[in-house]
């Protein structure tokens, strides 16, 4: 069939067939030919209004979008960054603050001791410096040498009248030890104290520390969330994938440490529920406590009267006083025990003995016990039924 231009309409002929088609009768084969001619000529119209249209927008608009478009992607880069350094900084934060606060609650610790014991120095002394009171009393009394009343009125203290040779040669060999001792020992007081001195102005600069860090902590939080919120769905997927990743490699890096402080297995906690959901927290298992003890658990920071939630199913033995304050020890039916302290309060009507179910309501996050001082947080434990406390730091680190 010889070729036609587009746009030309078909002439009335009599198509010859191929050997291998049909012969077309002749009113169909323009039908067909007319209707392929307007598709084409609609298609070309079409291809020129949209040609029209691009050649009418102005080159500046065409720029503005694609401006437009480097924004959106240099907000939504800046997002994740934000987010990323908001939370090594917090974590920074909260390290430093854990770090500090167990210097403080060693050197709490020190300075108490020491208070005690300056004061059972004080009392010895008095009682020794009233001994030797009676004996300097009795010597001047009995002695007519003017060199011993001489001696007495020159004397610059009790302590240098007291340590005198003429009066050491008059003491018996008891009151001679007596006399030493007391020179010991207010020696030894006056020792205390310049220690004690010094402690207290630490413990100023930590509690002024502590101050400044909690307000970090905060900011970084309110950091965190300002960027969760401009971001769009894609960032939030990303940062999503980002926090899994960081929590993926530090459960690696906790897992790599031996025994207790390795915390336990995957399996050994099936279907586990993060006890304090949306909480903040380092691993800070080990770190130093008063008296020489370390840390046995993870402390998960959030707001006061946050929930607090069953970590598994099992049966709870609620406990009240002492340094954890508000405490849960809840035993899993697979043989895990969790411990759980400086609560707020319990859920209401939960009672000792009471049977609960993973994820279930238990308590509310407060700073009952020896943590009325912090911000509210639970400390949290875990061990194997009739095992050692481990480090709950990785299992908590891949839950929550």
């Amino acid at each position: 069939m010889p070729e036609r231009g587009i746009g030309q309409c078909a002439k009335a002929e009599v198509v010859v067939p191929r050997p291998e088609e049909p012969a077309f009768v002749p009113g169909i084969a323009k039908l067909a030919q007319m209707t392929i001619s307007f598709r084409l000529v609609r298609g070309r119209a079409l291809a020129s209004a949209a040609l029209a249209l691009f050649l009418l927008i102005p080159t500046g608009a065409l720029a503005q979008t694609q401006e437009q478009i480097d924004r959106a992607r240099d907000i939504e880069h800046t997002a994740l960054d934000d987010y990323k350094e908001a939370e090594a900084r917090h974590d920074e934060a909260l390290t430093e603050y854990l770090l500090i606060n167990a210097e403080l609650e060693e050197l709490t610790y020190k300075t108490t001791r020491l208070i005690d014991q300056i004061r059972a120095y004080e009392s010895e002394a008095s009682i020794l410096k009233n001994r030797a009171e009676t004996l300097l009393f009795e010597s001047y009394t009995s002695n007519t040498n003017s060199t011993f009343v001489g001696l007495a009125l020159e004397a610059g203290s009790i302590q240098d009248l007291m340590t005198a040779q003429l009066l050491l040669e008059r003491a018996a060999e008891r009151e001679i030890a007596e006399l030493q001792s007391y020179t010991a020992i207010t020696a030894e007081a006056g020792k205390l104290k310049v220690v004690l001195d010094e402690d207290r102005l630490r413990v100023a600069e930590i509690q002024n520390r502590s101050e400044e860090l909690v307000i970090a902590l905060d900011k970084t939080s309110e950091l965190k969330a300002a960027a969760l919120q401009s971001a769009s769905t894609e960032t939030r997927e990303a940062i999503s994938a980002y926090n899994k990743e960081q929590a993926r490699l530090k459960v690696l890096e906790a897992a790599k440490k031996r025994g207790v402080a390795g915390g336990f297995p995957p399996e050994a906690t099936p279907n586990f529920f993060c006890p304090l959901p949306g909480a903040s927290f380092i691993n800070d298992w080990g770190f130093p406590r008063s008296g020489g003890r370390t840390h046995q658990g993870t402390d998960i920071f959030n707001a006061r009267n946050k929930p607090v939630i069953a970590a598994g199913s099992g049966t709870v033995r609620l406990r009240t006083g002492g340094l954890g304050g508000v405490t849960i020890y809840l035993t899993t039916d697979y043989g895990m025990r969790f411990y759980y302290a400086h609560l707020e309060g319990y859920a209401s009507g939960l009672k000792n003995g009471d049977r609960v179910t993973g994820g279930q309501l238990i308590g509310y996050n407060g700073n009952s016990g020896n943590a009325i001082t912090t911000p509210t947080h639970v400390h949290f434990q875990m061990q194997a039924v009739g095992g050692q406390w481990k480090n709950p730091y990785p299992t908590l680190r891949a839950s929550c």
